[in-house]
């Protein structure tokens, strides 16, 4: 099913960085968008969805490289953003702003119509208490005046795909108009991409913390998964049979 392949959402972690020399040796072209839009500001040591997105993009030679032989590259669908810090009344001006702008529109109609897409998660917190949030997150969301702690109050139990989701795998927004502390991948997009037979929204999870992703699958985010046995443990523990 490789040939039908026209778009892939590709998240970040090392994972997903590490499928780029696969997605690279399929023929023809085809587009990439990162699932999220993390900003490039200040210190992100991490595998980003724009960083894993762009190499992919180069790789097929859609930045500008030569292709590889016998194939046409497709398009990088992304786009730079910097959300504002330190209030949440500006976060929510600052979506309103993005949802009418069109190169955000061309991000979304991508997202819409990717047939692949590659996501991750991690719980809010390890069982000492320890926080799991990249600290660039941590430190975009004190700015708000929010920590893991505060999030965990309003039910939220994971970050899966840049995004905090309840037990049932719903979203949990940090405001009205807030979805997240960046712009990612709609939740109903994923969820409608994972009914669809023909589509493949991939789940990547490891050892015990990859065993705590199961509100994925109970909010039927995903319908594939890469994980080792430890995390396949868990989840079947876990997950509604």
């Amino acid at each position: 099913r490789a040939a039908s392949v026209r778009c892939v959402a590709v998240g970040g972690g090392r994972p997903a960085r590490g499928m780029v020399d696969q997605l690279v040796q399929r023929a023809g072209g085809v587009d990439v968008v990162p699932s999220a839009l993390s900003p490039v500001g200040g210190a992100t040591i991490r595998h980003s969805s724009p960083l894993v997105a762009t190499l992919l993009a180069f790789r097929l030679g859609a930045l500008g490289a030569e292709p590889p032989e016998g194939r046409h590259p497709g398009q990088l669908f992304d786009l730079r953003v910097e959300p504002p810090r330190g209030s949440i009344d500006g976060m929510r001006r600052w979506f309103a702003e993005l949802a009418g702008r069109e190169d955000f529109r061309r991000v979304r109609e991508a997202w819409a119509r990717s047939d692949v897409v590659f996501t991750g998660g991690a719980p809010l917190t390890l069982p000492s208490g320890e926080s799991l949030l990249y600290p660039d997150v941590a430190g975009r969301l004190a700015e708000l005046g929010l920590d893991g702690s505060a999030i965990r109050q309003r039910g939220a139990r994971l970050v899966f795909a840049n995004q905090f989701v309840d037990a049932n795998g719903k979203a949990v927004p940090l405001a009205s108009g807030v979805p997240s502390y960046e712009p990612s991948i709609p939740l109903d997009m994923l969820r409608e991409a994972a009914a669809d037979e023909e589509r493949r929204v991939v789940l990547t999870a490891w050892g015990d913390l990859g065993g705590e992703l199961a509100p994925v699958l109970r909010g039927e985010l995903v319908n594939t998964l890469v994980c080792d046995e430890t995390a396949a443990r868990g989840l079947l523990a876990a997950a509604p049979r």
